[in-house]
């Protein structure tokens, strides 16, 4: 088994690291979470560096590499600029993955170019008031309209919305047939007449914003499906477990950023005349914090290696994301034990990878769920 990365591989994580160090400044990425501000200018210059084209086919404009070129990029991405991860990562999750996996051949040569050249935003709208986890239970409707189609529902915890030119919205188009058949996925402009949004204030990732999404007879084409009609959830269940790995990705990355900065603090801080770091007891919670991100990651490499390969990696892709939702969390509250007083003020970085750490385990799939996927695959 080799773990060795290629040349290439080598190279792009230099990039990415010359790119946090130059572009992300710690004062910069924490003014995106005091303003709520989506970062809009870093997105514009991975756009300029070709990072959103990365895994997406020649053909399309893209540079033809993978869902492991990916993971790389967003692990070390989000070790130092979260906010610029979560928007490279949702140009890849919500918009590139979907369209490639669900599309038509004229819609992947109309918006996988665009996407990659930073022309259109995209979001991603699945969960409802009483849709979340039991995501099939989705109520909000297309019913058609001559040669259109009319969306009338309520959407929940939309992110970025705000700044997308399209939505992939999930929605129902056939009653007759019991869910989660008769599920289509719509491509809805956000400037439509009768849409709506509400900004919901959260704990954490303030950067991104999470938007309710409210439709009233908002009208779309034929065109604007997102592949065949009804057949939309076979797709879904394909591009969220794309999601997952990508989302696992995220979170080892950020807790690996909790571990650096605890484990810097402890070299750092003095206490009882020697560095707090030569505590037996601040050692191991620092030894079982890497324990943690260290398996999270092989977790997390091991389904996108699979996913690569073309081999079915639901099971691995729902243990990555688990675990590596954990491994943030864990390193995000040990780390403001470690630092004690000045962890739980604001001037310091770890108590929002506290606060941010929390989505990881319920955005995307609770945790609970991904548990649930893994023990059907185990056949329990």
């Amino acid at each position: 088994m080799d773990f060795a990365l290629t040349g290439e591989q080598e190279l792009l994580l230099t990039t990415v690291r010359s790119f946090v160090n130059k572009e992300c400044p710690r004062e910069y990425i924490r003014m995106l979470d005091e303003r709520e501000e989506y970062p809009v200018d870093l997105l514009k210059k991975m756009v300029d560096l070709g990072w959103v084209g990365l895994p997406f086919p020649e053909e399309y404009g893209g540079s033809g590499g993978n869902i492991l070129d990916m993971i790389l990029v967003l692990e070390e991405l989000a070790r130092g600029a979260f906010p610029a991860a979560s928007a490279l990562a949702s140009c890849w999750m919500f918009a590139g993955f979907p369209i490639m996996i669900a599309g038509k051949e004229e819609q992947r040569k109309y918006y996988i170019p665009k996407l990659i050249r930073g022309e259109l935003k995209f979001a991603f709208s699945l969960t409802e008031p009483n849709a979340g986890s039991d995501a099939a239970a989705i109520s909000t409707r297309a019913e058609p309209k001559g040669d259109k189609f009319t969306i009338n529902g309520t959407k929940m915890f939309c992110s970025s919305a705000h700044v997308a030119d399209k939505i992939l919205l999930v929605a129902r188009t056939d009653k007759s047939v019991s869910a989660p058949k008769g599920t289509t996925i719509f491509l809805v402009d956000t400037k439509a007449p009768g849409l709506q949004m509400r900004r919901i204030p959260t704990l954490g990732r303030r950067f991104s914003g999470t938007f309710e999404l409210v439709l009233e007879e908002v009208e779309v084409g034929a065109k604007d499906i997102l592949g065949e009609l009804n057949k939309g959830w076979p797709s879904l269940m394909q591009f969220l477990t794309v999601e997952r790995i990508c989302s696992a990705a995220l979170s080892t990355g950020c807790a690996k950023a909790a571990v650096d900065d605890a484990s810097q603090y402890a070299r750092e801080r003095y206490q009882f005349g020697r560095p707090i770091s030569k505590f037996q007891v601040i050692q191991h919670k620092i030894v079982d914090m890497q324990i943690a991100v260290d398996s999270a990651r092989m977790l997390t490499y091991r389904a996108a290696w699979l996913a690569k390969e073309g081999r079915k990696c639901t099971k691995e892709a729902s243990m990555a994301k688990a675990a590596a939702a954990q491994a943030w969390m864990l390193a995000s509250m040990e780390g403001l034990q470690i630092m004690g007083g000045y962890g739980y003020t604001m001037e310091y970085d770890m108590q929002r990878y506290f606060r941010d750490a929390k989505f990881a385990s319920i955005g995307g799939g609770t945790a609970e769920i991904q548990r649930n996927i893994v023990a059907r695959e185990l056949g329990l």
